[in-house]
């Protein structure tokens, strides 16, 4: 009798993975590990094809090398981060184009976004506070 896994997953990932497709993938690698360095805490050669699996916080994400079956499409990225304004900053330093500097969110998140070289778009976020139901209505009418 053969063991069934319950989990499809390749063991190390989640069932959904961001996969980003890069003409550059250790090129992405650097812009990661230097903007969200104290974040990652796994990477890993993960076939023969050359991908690469890192772990930002508890969220496995893949990088590879565009081929012609997979190509280059950006995406976009909510990644929550300890220090807001510290990785805003990183990101630009690193030549992230700015998509809006860190503010609050009605919600109670603050949050950022920036673009990286490849077109992806990466909004990061810092949990502040709870707010219930009818604050959050409020603060949101306020925005508009």
């Amino acid at each position: 009798m053969s063991m069934i896994s319950l989990n499809p997953a390749r063991p190390g990932l989640s069932t959904v993975s961001p996969f980003l497709i890069t003409e550059d993938p250790q090129g992405q690698l650097d812009f990661i590990k230097s903007v969200f360095g104290p974040e990652i805490t796994e990477q890993a050669v993960t076939d023969l094809e050359g991908r690469i699996g890192i772990k930002i916080g508890n969220t496995n994400l893949l990088l590879a090398k565009s081929t012609e079956h997979m190509t280059v499409r950006p995406c976009t990225l909510y990644v929550y981060v300890k220090n807001l304004k510290e990785t805003f900053h990183k990101a630009i330093d690193k030549g992230a184009k700015s998509l809006y500097e860190p503010f609050e969110r009605f919600n109670g998140d603050e949050e950022c976004g920036f673009q990286d070289g490849d077109g992806n778009h990466w909004i990061c976020a810092r949990f502040v506070r709870l707010i219930n139901q009818q604050e959050m209505v409020e603060r949101f009418a306020a925005q508009l």
